[in-house]
C-alpha cells in the first residue's frame, strides 16, 4: 500500500494524516478552506491509486480497502471518518461514473450527447426529485436532509464504479496506436482474439467499458458476432450511412483464421508428441503401444491437412477483400481526380485562353522591336573598334612629321625639356589625340 502513496508526503507522517482522517463538516461553507483540503488531499490519494494500477473498475468496498483504509506507523488499520462523502464527490464531479448509468449513457442513441446526459442527471432529475419533496408530507422530512447533505446517504459496497480518466486513457492509447501502425484496411478491424491480446490482464467485463467509450467518439464502432465482441476502428469518424453487416463478417472472417492457425500448432505440437511417444514404446519394445500413437498421429495428420485448407482458403478470401477494397480506393482516388480536372478546366475555359495568348504574342512583339532598336548601336561600336589599328597608325606619321621639323641639335641634347620646348608640344598634341579617341570609342 505504501508503495503507491510514496509521493504523497502526508501519507507516512500520523500527525499531518490525523487532520484528514477527520471527517467533513455537515457543511462546508462554516469552513471551506478547511473542507476543500480534505477533499483534494484524498482525491488525490484515488487518483494516485488508479494511474499506478491501471484500474477501470472498482466497487464501493474495494475505495474503501485498498484506497482509503490507511496503515499507521504502528500498523494499527484506520480509514477516513468522511470516505463516504469522497466517493459522493468523486461520482458528482466524474471521476468514476456508476457502471450502469455509463452504460445506459453509451448504450442509449441520445443525439444530446454527453452534456445532454449530465445536465440530465444532476439538473433535471435532481429538480424534479426536489419538487417532488416540497409537495409531498412533511412526514419526508428526514429524505430532505439527505438531500441537502448527501454526504449521509451510504453507498452499498458492491456498487460498481468506473475509472473515467483511466478508460479514457486506454481508449486513446490504443486508438493512436491501431491508427498509426494500420498498414492495411483490414488491420482497422480487430477480433475478439486481438482484443484479448492488447489488453491481457484486464477483465473482459472492464475492456467493455472500454470499447463503449471508442464507440461513444466515434472513432470506433463495436461489432458483436458469433465468436465474440470485436472493434472496428475509422481513419476519421464513423461515418453518418454506416452499414455494420459487411465488418461484421470480416471480424467473423479474421477470428475464424486466427482459430484455425492456433488449432494447426496445437494440432502440430500434437502430431510431435505422438511420435516423440512411439519412438520411446520402440526403444521399450512395446510395438502396441508404438502403433497406437502413430495411428493417432496419422489422424491428428489428416485433420491437419484440412485445417490446413481451410485456412488457407480463408486467408485468400480476406486477401481478395483487401485487394477489392484496395482497387476501390484507387477508383474513389481517380474519381475525385477527374472531377478536379474538370473544375480546373471549367475554369480555365471562363479565363478565354486564345485571348490571353494573342496578348502574350503582342507582348513579345513590342519587346522584340525594342529589343532590337537597343542592339542597333552595336555594329557602330565594334566598327570603331576596327577604326583604331588607322587611327593609330595616322599618329605614327604625326609624330614622324614632327620630329622632322626639329633642329640637329635639339635632336641629340639629352636634357630633359623645358615646359616651352617642342618635345613637350609634341606630347601635348599625342595626349591630345589619345583624349579624341577616346570619345570617339565611347
Amino acid at each position: 500500500m505504501h508503495n503507491y502513496f510514496d509521493t504523497i508526503p502526508e501519507w507516512s507522517d500520523d500527525k499531518r494524516m490525523n487532520f484528514y482522517m477527520q471527517d467533513f463538516k455537515s457543511n462546508r461553507q462554516v469552513n471551506p478552506e478547511d473542507w476543500d483540503q480534505k477533499m483534494n488531499f484524498w482525491k488525490n490519494v484515488f487518483q494516485t491509486f488508479v494511474e499506478k494500477d491501471k484500474k477501470i473498475l472498482l466497487t464501493v468496498k474495494d475505495i474503501k480497502s485498498d484506497i482509503f483504509l490507511r496503515l499507521s506507523s504502528n500498523n494499527q488499520k484506520k480509514l477516513p471518518l468522511g470516505w463516504q462523502t469522497v466517493v459522493q464527490h468523486l461520482i458528482l464531479s466524474l471521476d468514476v461514473v456508476e457502471a450502469e448509468k455509463f452504460v445506459n449513457y453509451v448504450e442509449t442513441k441520445d443525439e444530446q450527447g454527453f452534456i445532454g446526459w449530465m445536465a440530465n442527471l444532476f439538473i433535471t432529475k435532481p429538480a424534479s426529485w426536489v419538487w417532488s419533496k416540497m409537495t409531498s408530507s412533511s412526514s419526508h422530512n428526514s429524505d430532505v436532509n439527505y438531500q441537502q447533505n448527501p454526504s449521509k446517504i451510504p453507498l452499498p459496497e458492491d456498487k460498481k464504479l468506473v475509472v473515467v480518466n483511466t478508460v479514457k486513457t486506454m481508449a486513446n492509447e490504443w486508438k493512436e496506436e491501431v491508427l498509426s501502425s494500420h498498414v492495411q484496411f483490414l488491420d482497422l478491424f480487430k477480433t475478439p482474439t486481438e482484443i484479448k491480446q492488447y489488453f491481457p490482464s484486464i477483465p473482459t467485463e472492464e475492456i467493455h467499458y472500454v470499447l463503449l467509450y471508442l464507440q461513444q467518439k466515434k472513432v470506433a464502432t463495436i461489432l458483436e458476432t458469433k465468436s465474440g465482441t470485436g472493434v472496428r476502428f475509422f481513419e476519421s469518424q464513423k461515418p453518418e450511412s454506416y452499414d455494420a453487416s459487411t465488418d461484421m463478417s470480416i471480424i467473423q472472417l479474421k477470428e475464424t483464421v486466427q482459430v484455425l492457425e492456433n488449432q494447426i500448432n496445437e494440432m502440430q505440437n500434437a502430431v510431435d508428441t505422438c511420435m516423440e511417444k512411439a519412438r520411446e514404446h520402440v526403444k521399450k519394445d512395446q510395438k502396441t503401444n508404438s502403433k497406437f500413437e502413430l495411428r493417432r498421429k496419422k489422424m491428428l495428420e489428416e485433420a491437419l491437412v484440412k485445417r490446413g485448407q481451410m485456412a488457407e482458403n480463408s486467408t485468400k478470401l480476406l486477401n481478395n477483400i483487401q485487394d477489392v477494397k484496395s482497387e476501390m480506393d484507387v477508383l474513389d482516388a481517380l474519381q475525385a481526380g477527374a472531377k478536379t480536372l474538370q473544375s480546373y478546366t471549367s475554369k480555365l475555359q471562363k479565363m478565354n485562353p486564345e485571348e490571353t495568348i494573342n496578348s502574350i504574342a503582342e507582348i513579345v512583339a513590342d519587346y522584340s522591336e525594342i529589343s532590337e532598336l537597343i542592339t542597333e548601336g552595336m555594329p557602330l561600336a565594334l566598327q570603331m573598334k576596327q577604326d583604331d589599328k588607322s587611327i593609330d597608325e595616322e599618329l605614327m606619321e604625326l609624330q614622324n612629321e614632327i620630329a622632322e621639323e626639329l633642329p640637329v641639335e635639339e635632336k641629340s641634347n639629352k636634357n630633359p625639356p623645358s615646359a616651352t620646348s617642342p618635345a613637350l608640344t609634341i606630347q601635348t598634341k599625342v595626349k591630345k589625340v589619345e583624349k579624341q579617341k577616346k570619345l570617339a570609342v565611347s
